[in-house]
């Protein structure tokens, strides 16, 4: 963003002002607020407002957060420039500052996506989104193989959000999306291991066993890396594993199945935590994983993220079993029954598979 909120030092006194630096030209704009304070306070080791800074402090921030929004809408800026030089990689951001509902990851990754197919990167400006550039982005999303369909659907929707929002703020008047036709969302398609692969896997050697262990006990307890990572030995007492998701942040409370027990009872340690030998981000142990699964027969290699898989897994031997979608969401620790679903809807699809599958008779009457 080319707009900062400055502290200038001027005798006893910091003056407070506004810095708008232009991309395009190179230039530089000052605005001063006639607004003192005793310290710089756009200095992170000043992030204490002192008492009788705190009224003059608060009230340079709201003018800037004003000329921030004029500037985003191409109304600041020193020189009097169309509104289709606005810059829309600035508007998005903004917004997502302002509404917690949009401040999330598809949000976030729409918008990086966008940038870096236009070329323009985060100087993206809504002259620069056409028709033409959205049509050849979504065929782009389409054609990746690494995305999913519905991903790639919503990630257009994101961008198709924001763009209202302007047309609502009269940032823009045009909309390239009414040239535009977004794909729809298809059926969510739910990979897992079926109970025959996890025999296969459950008997095949490996170098990593606290890799190993995760992952059986994603698949029969749903426990996702972040809380495994911080799971202790006091968390699984009492025939039970305690954690808090880190998606929902609801708090799981699931009993130990056999196999469960059994896989604990290997890790047992002196340590105060289940796992010591983690890394600190699942895609190491997801790399890992993916190559383990390569050499091992009759296990098809994930097209996803492996320990989602293994969550997903959970989920659908628990449907498989019978369990009700009420029970399904509780040990998973998802906020609504919409999530839990998924899993009941691919059971029917696994029934139905296995009903198509019965060998065809012609029957004489």
């Amino acid at each position: 963003m080319g707009i900062f909120l400055r502290c200038k030092k001027r005798k006893n006194k910091f003056s407070v002002y506004i810095e708008v630096y232009d991309h395009d030209t190179g230039k530089r704009d000052y605005d001063y607020l006639r607004i003192y304070v005793s310290k710089d306070y756009t200095r992170p080791e000043n992030k204490r407002v002192k008492k009788e800074d705190k009224a003059a402090w608060t009230r340079a921030n709201l003018i800037f957060s004003e000329r921030q929004r004029e500037y985003i809408l191409g109304e600041y800026s020193g020189t009097n420039k169309k509104k289709e030089g606005a810059c829309f990689s600035d508007f998005y951001r903004l917004a997502m500052q302002e509404d917690q509902t949009k401040n999330n990851s598809s949000y976030k990754y729409a918008l990086r996506r966008l940038e870096q197919f236009s070329g323009e990167g985060k100087r993206l400006k809504f002259r620069h989104i056409t028709p033409e550039l959205l049509n050849a982005w979504k065929k782009s999303l389409i054609s990746d193989d690494q995305l999913n369909r519905n991903t790639a659907t919503m990630y257009l929707e994101r961008i198709k959000i924001m763009w209202r929002l302007a047309i609502k703020l009269k940032a823009i008047q045009r909309n390239p999306f009414d040239d535009v036709e977004i794909p729809s969302l298809r059926a969510p398609q739910i990979e897992y291991f079926t109970i025959n692969q996890l025999r296969l896997m459950a008997q095949a050697p490996c170098d990593r066993p606290q890799y190993k262990a995760l992952f059986f006990l994603a698949c029969y307890t749903g426990i996702g890396f972040p809380e495994a990572k911080r799971l202790k030995w006091v968390d699984v007492e009492h025939g039970t594993i305690r954690s808090h998701r880190e998606k929902t942040k609801n708090p799981i409370s699931n009993p130990l199945s056999r196999t469960v027990n059994e896989i604990l009872q290997k890790l047992e340690n002196d340590s105060e935590y289940v796992f010591t030998d983690l890394p600190k981000s699942g895609q190491t142990v997801t790399a890992y994983l993916r190559n383990w699964v390569k050499g091992i027969e009759g296990v098809p290699l994930p097209r996803w993220g492996f320990l989602h898989k293994a969550r997903h897994t959970f989920g659908t031997l628990l449907a498989e079993n019978g369990e009700s979608i009420l029970t399904i969401k509780e040990l998973l620790g998802h906020k609504d029954l919409k999530s839990a679903q998924k899993y009941i809807q691919v059971t029917r699809q696994i029934k139905q598979n296995a009903v198509e599958g019965l060998e065809h008779i012609d029957v004489k009457l």
